[in-house]
């Protein structure tokens, strides 16, 4: 029986543990219920402290320190966004269950805003 990939919409058999198009774990995948988001810490030399505090879905996940590194799982799509002392955060990224996101903030000095970036986003494919 063929089934819809609810990534791409591709059909696919509904005994494949992920989508052959697009690589989406559609069962049968232990780590399909949940993901792993890596935050990468500020890189500008000339900002002072530069912690960011990381929430997911409203829920504090993690601090990372400039030059740092979060590393956290997620058992559900979530909308991450963070603080940093007086420096506003525009934007937030949403991730998916089911795939590692890599996510930086640059700091635009124009605006003096925190400005996220996906740099890497990667399907957790199963092991055949």
């Amino acid at each position: 029986m063929l089934i819809k990939c609810p990534e791409c919409g591709a059909d696919v058999s509904n005994r494949a543990c992920a989508c052959v198009k697009c690589g989406c774990p559609l069962g049968g995948d232990a780590d399909e219920g949940s993901g792993t988001v890596i935050v990468y810490g500020l890189s500008q030399m000339n900002l002072i402290g530069g912690s960011l505090k990381i929430y997911a879905n409203g829920v504090h996940a993690g601090t990372v320190k400039k030059h740092g590194v979060l590393e956290f799982s997620i058992r559900e799509n979530s909308i991450i966004t963070t603080k940093c002392g007086i420096n506003p955060s525009k934007g937030v990224i949403e991730v998916k269950v089911g795939r590692t996101t890599k996510i930086k903030y640059d700091y635009n000095r124009i605006t003096g805003c925190l400005v996220p970036q996906i740099v890497d986003e990667v399907v957790n494919r199963p092991a055949f």
